[in-house]
């Protein structure tokens, strides 16, 4: 799946003249949720890849991205009055393409656009009190409970700041709401599964260089 970002952002490059190209990477953090019942814990983990960015002239442009992205949530119930923490982790291969628009000679700018993770690897995680006050945990693919969804649909949009002339610097604030249900009704056990969907706060920090001299 690495490859078809790679393909996507080549694909946009030759969609505009070298003149308004730029192409660069960017790093960060996010802190993933669900909104299922329990699922209360936030999932933090790193942000990276490589993106390409279009100007169309004017204050208007598009940045395609392709990126590392780490999804899931967790939480803790009492099982039989035995408390039981369990967690869902799952590591994505994220394409989004962004339209963006600066505020004037601002260095502000508005990002949004659709967005499309592909999973790479999910776990489910369960912890609880074993006998002799011991703790016991257990580690699984998420296709042994619950079946996850391939492709994550969501919606990105926030907030950014740039910076420079011909290398830029850019620092972003993000928000990409899922549109699909993360976990399928019904896992590989056959029991039923409160599908839920991911919400992933990002800040973001880029450094994109020109194609072309300007």
């Amino acid at each position: 799946m690495h490859r078809f970002c790679l393909i996507l952002i080549l694909a946009a490059l030759t969609a505009a003249p070298l003149q308004g190209q730029s192409l660069g990477f960017h790093a960060g953090a996010s802190r993933s949720t669900m909104n299922v019942d329990d699922f209360d814990d936030p999932r933090f983990g790193p942000i990276a890849g490589l993106s390409a960015d279009i100007g169309f002239g004017g204050w208007f442009g598009l940045s395609v991205r392709g990126s590392y992205v780490q999804k899931g949530a967790g939480g803790e119930l009492s099982f039989e009055g035995v408390p039981v923490t369990f967690a869902t982790e799952a590591d994505y291969a994220e394409v989004s393409a962004l339209l963006t628009a600066r505020a004037g000679d601002t260095p502000l700018r508005l990002l949004a656009g659709p967005s499309a993770a592909f999973v790479r690897t999910c776990t489910i995680s369960v912890t609880f009190a074993g006998e002799g006050g011991g703790t016991v945990s257990e580690a699984s693919d998420c296709e042994d409970g619950a079946d996850v969804a391939s492709i994550d649909y969501g919606v990105t949009g926030g907030l950014g700041f740039v910076v420079g002339d011909r290398i830029r610097y850019t620092l972003d604030v993000l928000y990409t709401m899922g549109l699909t249900d993360a976990i399928t009704e019904e896992g590989a056990a056959g029991q039923s599964a409160d599908p839920g969907k991911h919400g992933v706060a990002m800040v973001v920090a880029g450094v994109s260089f020109p194609l072309a001299g300007r």
